[in-house]
């Protein structure tokens, strides 16, 4: 059996992979048959995706040139209140995720999120 670390890392990096899938369906949204040089450039360094992990949360992070930006957060905890292990939690801030509502989970694959980040609520 899988422990929950292996199978949180699997599932991030699905998301990871499906935020480069959207940023190239984005990138040649305008009818471009193939992407631009800055474009390959950003897939091939996997929109310079990075994980940290801390004891309640995975922060995703995205690094562009020598800035980084939060893209969200994942519940990292089996014994949180509101949330479950995986759920995909929006940024508040650089040190935490807004606790409203969760936007997907990783490990049922339901993302409700793009490659700029975790959706608003509508």
């Amino acid at each position: 059996m899988i422990n929950n670390d292996k199978k949180l890392d699997v599932a991030i990096t699905n998301l990871t992979t499906y935020c480069i899938q959207d940023y190239i369906r984005w990138s040649t949204n305008n009818g471009a048959k193939e992407l631009s040089d800055y474009c390959k450039k950003e897939v091939e360094k996997g929109l310079g995706f990075k994980v940290k992990k801390g004891s309640k949360y995975i922060k995703i992070l995205r690094e562009q040139g020598s800035q980084e930006s939060v893209w969200g957060f994942i519940v990292a905890s089996e014994k949180d209140k509101k949330f479950q292990l995986g759920d995909i939690l929006m940024a508040a801030g650089w040190r935490g995720p807004a606790r409203n509502k969760a936007r997907g989970n990783v490990l049922s694959g339901n993302y409700n999120s793009r490659w700029t980040g975790p959706n608003y609520l509508n």
